[in-house]
């Protein structure tokens, strides 16, 4: 009896304990649900606050909107580069959505500090720039100290402007037009160029052309930027010069200097009637070689003030900024605004800089003779 009452009583304990566990159990059960749901409560203005990109939800127009964007500008205040940027900022600003664009000039090097801070930068599409299409290959080609970037690897945005390089004689000398340079091939007489620097975009701008049509030259360095050029070619130090219009354009306005031939790939809307040396080219009948080397040439001088984002941009906002850039460059507004300062405001596509860019990279032995300095 006694050995049956132990038995029960074991038994009892047993339930008892198993009752008791799978309260435990479901106590341990409502207190992680509670805390999972406290924890989740209390991440949940975190997860607000992250980027929804992050996940892969967010578009690239959605990223852009209200944000703040900042442009590098390689160069000082109130040239080329400066009224570029100043100008299409409200245009872009409107297409891309953001909340305003902060212009920040970082001059330096020749645009190289500027261009290498734009490389280095966050690629997350808030900071864009500016670089010197030309020059910066030109410098890449022969290595220039404070080059710590690839043109190849830059993330391009497109150019807003038409650069138009042309060569120019002063009034009172010899040259009134292509026609007289030519006449000098095979004598002894050189036309002197002046020039700001050797190897820069006005010095390969006067001397590779003359080089190919075979022109006797001579180029004087003693000049420090274009002003000073100017001044020596009004002064009659030379007899010509390599620069773009916008530099040349009061000078042509009031005759003092007289356009011999245009160092683009088109003829120009606001020079009509003066030929490209492409042009020249098939007029003087030269070499197929030539031509191609004028082509390359052409399509590198008239680079200029391209835009471009550091390397390794998110495809999708690289896609959505070139779109928001290309409206701002065909608005209406800003293409009369840049008339009316005396500039052709264009859109030059990433596709066409790429290709600029690679090709000359690919042919640079026919520019390094003119890179090098002597």
């Amino acid at each position: 009896m006694i050995a049956r009452k132990s038995q029960k009583s074991h038994r009892l304990s047993r339930l008892g304990g198993c009752s008791l566990r799978r309260g435990r159990r479901k106590a341990l059960g409502a207190l992680l649900t509670t805390a999972g749901l406290a924890a989740a409560i209390l991440l949940a203005p975190k997860l607000a606050q992250q980027p929804a990109d992050a996940a892969g939800t967010q578009s690239a127009k959605d990223f852009y909107h209200g944000k703040v964007v900042t442009v590098i500008v390689p160069y000082g205040a109130a040239g080329g580069y400066e009224y570029w940027a100043a100008a299409l900022k409200p245009y872009l600003e409107k297409t891309l959505g953001v909340s305003r664009i902060d212009i920040v000039n970082r001059p330096g090097g020749g645009g190289l500090v500027g261009e290498d801070v734009l490389y280095a930068a966050k690629p997350d599409g808030l900071t864009l720039g500016e670089v010197n299409g030309g020059g910066s290959i030109f410098d890449q080609i022969v290595n220039k100290p404070g080059v710590n970037f690839d043109m190849t690897k830059f993330s391009w945005i497109g150019s807003p402007d038409v650069e138009t390089p042309l060569l120019a004689a002063r009034a009172g000398s010899d040259y009134k037009s292509f026609a007289d340079l030519w006449k000098l091939r095979g004598g002894t007489k050189k036309v002197v160029v002046l020039s700001a620097g050797y190897g820069g975009e006005d010095y390969v701008g006067a001397v590779m052309p003359l080089e190919t049509f075979g022109i006797p030259y001579q180029v004087l360095l003693a000049y420090q930027g274009s002003s000073a050029a100017k001044a020596g070619l009004l002064r009659g130090d030379g007899d010509a010069a390599n620069y773009g219009y916008s530099v040349f354009r009061p000078l042509i306005q009031t005759h003092s200097v007289a356009p011999l031939f245009l160092t683009t790939p088109q003829p120009s809307q606001v020079l009509p009637g003066i030929p490209t040396v492409m042009q020249l080219a098939q007029q003087y009948k030269l070499p197929e070689s030539s031509v191609h080397t004028l082509d390359l040439f052409v399509h590198t001088v008239t680079m200029g003030k391209d835009w471009a984002a550091p390397p390794g941009m998110p495809a999708d906002r690289l896609a959505f900024l070139r779109d928001a850039f290309r409206k701002a460059t065909q608005d209406p507004g800003f293409l009369a605004a840049a008339k009316k300062a005396g500039r052709v405001g264009g859109y030059t596509s990433p596709d066409d800089l790429e290709r600029t860019i690679t090709n000359v990279i690919k042919n640079k032995d026919k520019f390094t003779p003119f890179l090098k300095q002597s």
